[in-house]
């Protein structure tokens, strides 16, 4: 046997002694797993290699999912340039295992790989178990194993393939996180189109170690699906973005992208080119280079962004939830309005755009807290005039949308969320028609406020998240152990105790045709709350007067409005102070 011990298939040499893989001689990175799940599989040429072999060969000394397997192929499949089916490298065979499919000889003269990848002992690679079951089983079939079934909400998700879903996904992996703890992302790889029913597996892969995931669980997947990028908290609890290749197995911080507001960050969004993230910072729309250059600033903003699109002729859309939505070119320059909320529909705000094919047309949300019938998905062009009634309803929805087009096809689907479900509806963007029932792809999903927590990518790569999880107020002693429980489990975020302790005013969060967010008084010895906003604004931020008479607290939409209201007698609340800026009260 020689020393340096290679093969050869298609354009790379796997170089087995110095661990490289090599494309026309340049090497290709890969994760040591995925360079190990590579050598077991090119090692045997033509022959079916178990999940159960793979996982014992890869990962000898651990307990790994078969989940974690199927990520590492697709990984791979990735790096080669094959197809979602393995039609040129990497085939799998369905509830079996996998298959080298490309030609392969030695490299250089060298003689065939030997010994276990990763250094266990095993011995000879084509002395080890193989199974041959002859031809291929069904060429079109989904090859990611068995639908799980869905167990609680927060621990599992279940991706079937309905009626009408599977003409538009053929394959799936993913990620998830629970929110909060933010470890893990759920992303569905839902690529190439398929009239054949399929079964999706979800598979399970750490975002970042160590990385807490911030307040609206922010992130959004590069258009060429090949990064997620999400706001989070690293070893010094500063919030900034995060950027991770979905091959490599960490995340990198993103210098210059810090934020504050206790975490809370607004969606971002990325240039058509994978290349630049957009951000709020502080009023100032910025975009920063992925490969760690410093940010820059693009424009001033009228209001908090929420939502954002980048067209291929270097127009940016962001929404507002002042108002509408504002356009301003990449290279820089001042924003100017493109949509005007309409009064006669009694719309609040304009949020979350998403550019169609054609770089002139957008979706976008629109918004009403007192007639949630009118709020829905519309379209509109860019040269429309700002105040005029040229803008059409698409669907009704509370949530954001995004298109994804059917690979080279001049049609696609919509996205979006109803019921606490990732839909996908086919959609013609020409005609601005929908057709077909929508299907049910995911399930269930998050939000924060009007923000669908999903995002997609243009060839098929969707992650989205979980929803949070219900809370319930506990008292605890200064040791941190649990003392009484209060009130009923619900989505709160946050918290301030009435000046004598027995009260306290909670942020509480509904989910209905829009997004609601209000103030809540808890009488806390009876453990009995009652709602004490009911304004279509969306309060937070409650904080009490020393004699505990009043509640001083911010509103969204207006932003940052300041606001204080009587806890008895005439409940109406009495502005104090709004302007653009971001407000809390202390």
């Amino acid at each position: 046997m020689n020393d340096r011990v290679g093969l050869q298939f298609g354009d790379f040499t796997l170089d087995v002694s110095e661990r490289l893989l090599l494309r026309d001689g340049v090497p290709m990175p890969l994760t040591p797993k995925a360079f190990d799940l590579l050598v077991a599989l090119a090692a045997r040429p033509g022959r079916l290699i178990t999940k159960d072999d793979l996982l014992k060969e890869v990962w000898p000394d651990s307990f790994v999912e078969e989940s974690n397997l199927a990520y590492h192929v697709f990984a791979l499949r990735r790096a080669l340039g094959d197809t979602p089916d393995g039609e040129k490298y990497i085939k799998t065979i369905p509830k079996h295992g996998y298959r080298f499919v490309a030609l392969v000889k030695p490299a250089n003269g060298a003689g065939a790989v030997r010994g276990s990848p990763t250094g266990a002992k095993g011995g000879d690679l084509e002395q080890e178990k193989a199974v041959d079951l002859g031809p291929d089983e069904s060429e079109n079939r989904d090859h990611s194993g068995e639908a799980l079934e869905r167990g609680e909400p927060r621990a599992a998700n279940t991706v079937r393939g309905g009626k009408g879903a599977s003409r538009f996904f053929s394959r799936t992996a993913a990620l998830w996180f629970a929110a909060g703890a933010c470890s893990a992302l759920v992303i569905f790889v839902l690529l190439y189109p398929t009239r054949q029913p399929v079964a999706r597996e979800p598979v399970k892969v750490e975002v970042s170690t160590g990385v807490r995931l911030s307040e609206g669980s922010a992130f959004a997947i590069s258009p060429d699906g090949r990064r997620l990028v999400f706001a989070g908290s690293g070893a010094d609890g500063v919030v900034r973005l995060w950027v991770r290749s979905l091959d490599e197995s960490e995340a990198r911080p993103l210098p210059g992208t810090e934020f504050a507001l206790g975490g809370l960050v607004p969606p971002m969004f990325w240039s058509p080119d994978s290349r630049y993230v957009a951000f709020d910072a502080f009023g100032q729309l910025k975009k920063v280079d992925v490969t760690g250059a410093p940010p820059q600033t693009v424009c001033n903003l009228p209001a908090l962004a929420v939502g954002g699109s980048w067209n291929q002729n270097g127009v940016i859309l962001v929404g507002s939830p002042q108002g509408g939505i504002v356009r301003c070119a990449a290279s820089g320059g001042a924003a100017s309005i493109v949509t005007q909320p309409d009064t006669s529909r009694q719309e609040a705000t304009h949020l979350l755009p998403w550019f169609l094919p054609d770089g002139q047309r957008f979706l976008y949300l629109s918004v009403s807290r007192t007639m949630p019938e009118n709020s829905g998905i519309y379209v509109r062009t860019l040269d429309a005039t700002p105040g005029t009634t040229s803008s059409t309803r698409i669907l009704a929805a509370g949530f954001g949308a995004a298109y994804v087009p059917d690979g080279d096809r001049e049609r696609g689907h919509l996205l979006f969320m109803r019921d606490g479900a990732l839909f996908a509806q086919a959609f013609d963007p020409a005609s601005l028609q929908l057709t077909g029932e929508p299907a049910r792809i995911a399930g269930p999903v998050g939000s924060f406020l009007d923000d669908a927590l999903f995002s997609v990518s243009r060839n098929g790569v969707l992650a989205f998240s979980t929803p949070d999880a219900t809370l319930r107020l506990t008292w605890l002693d200064r040791r941190g152990n649990v003392i009484e429980r209060v009130g009923e489990p619900g989505r709160y975020s946050g918290l301030a105790l009435a000046p004598d302790g027995t009260r306290a005013a909670v942020v509480q969060h509904a989910i209905g045709a829009t997004a609601g967010q209000d103030l809540w008084l808890m009488d806390l010895p009876s453990g009995r709350s009652s709602r004490f906003t009911f304004d279509a604004r969306l309060e937070e931020w409650p904080v009490w007067s020393e004699d505990g008479r009043r509640i001083f607290f911010s509103a969204r939409g207006g932003i940052g409005s300041l606001f204080e209201q009587s806890i008895s007698g005439d409940q109406t609340a009495r502005l104090l102070l709004e302007t653009a800026e971001h407000k809390v009260p202390s």
